[in-house]
């Protein structure tokens, strides 16, 4: 409600609002009427190497969804020794592989936690959370040997530029990425008005 009240008391030409896609029907339906639109579902797979999948509501005119650019977990690993791992048992004797990653139960409850899970070079990274992201995004990188997550790969994801957090405590960079937009998606969004200016 804060931001309808700011769109009454600025009247923006244009405007943009976003929301994640698991919310309820009846919110979504409520923004939708507060705003005057129909949201677009847009998944960020689509433009970076991480599934995020969004609601957009705009008033830009014909958005629509950005063309797929095939960018894999392999295009924004850094290859960095410090940040590789070796299996042990409870790795060993717990894994399953699934159809995008492998996962395990390290605390031997059967939990299988989203930070036991190594996804594959080949497919796409987890939505990158804005807490405990080096535990939630690590990569199997054959054989028994895997790699926990770096800020760099993370600005990656959301298609920042390299080194774009650099200067801040790690667990604040990570903060930040995870709680930003995806800026290829913004900048696919935000294109349609150059259209609407010329």
């Amino acid at each position: 409600m804060h931001y309808v009240r700011a769109l009454k008391e600025v009247q923006p030409k244009y405007f943009l609002y976003k929301n994640n896609y698991r919310i309820s029907d009846k919110i979504r339906d409520a923004i939708s009427e507060q705003l005057g639109v129909e949201p677009i579902l847009i998944d960020a797979a689509l433009v970076s190497a991480q599934k995020r999948k969004r609601y957009y509501w705009t008033n830009i005119p014909n958005v629509t969804q950005p063309e797929d650019k095939g960018i894999l977990v392999k295009d924004i690993i850094v290859d960095d020794e410090s940040l590789k791992r070796t299996f042990d048992d409870r790795i060993r004797n717990t894994m399953i592989k699934c159809t995008n990653y492998i996962k395990y139960d390290l605390g031997g409850k059967g939990h299988y936690s989203q930070q036991d899970r190594m996804y594959f070079l080949d497919g796409k990274a987890p939505t990158v959370p804005r807490c405990r992201t080096e535990t939630k995004f690590n990569v199997w990188l054959g054989g028994e040997t895997y790699k926990i997550t770096c800020p760099l790969e993370a600005e990656r994801l959301m298609t920042l530029p390299d080194g774009y957090t650099e200067g801040v405590p790690k667990t604040r960079r990570f903060e930040a990425i995870g709680n930003g937009w995806v800026v290829d998606v913004i900048v696919h969004i935000f294109k349609n008005l150059l259209v609407e200016n010329i």
